[in-house]
């Protein structure tokens, strides 16, 4: 795992939260609601504007690699 300052990792934390599921930040694609309703977060993203470095996730944030790019 890529080394990320300690805040762009507490933000990367954040957004991979499930607490108060279904209103979760994190929240993951129910099948068991109609197709069309259904809903999901499909990606993380937090910058270090200093450092000028963006951080996205692949995928569910809790789950998916985190990329960063040098802005």
């Amino acid at each position: 795992m890529a080394y990320h300052p300690p805040f762009v990792q507490r933000f990367l934390n954040l957004l991979s939260n499930h607490n108060n599921y279904p209103e979760s930040i994190c929240y993951h694609e129910d099948p068991r609601i109609t197709e069309g309703e259904r809903y999901c977060s499909v990606y993380a993203m937090v910058m270090d504007v200093t450092a000028g470095k963006l951080c996205v996730t692949d995928g569910y944030p809790c789950e998916g690699k985190v990329s960063e790019y040098q802005l």
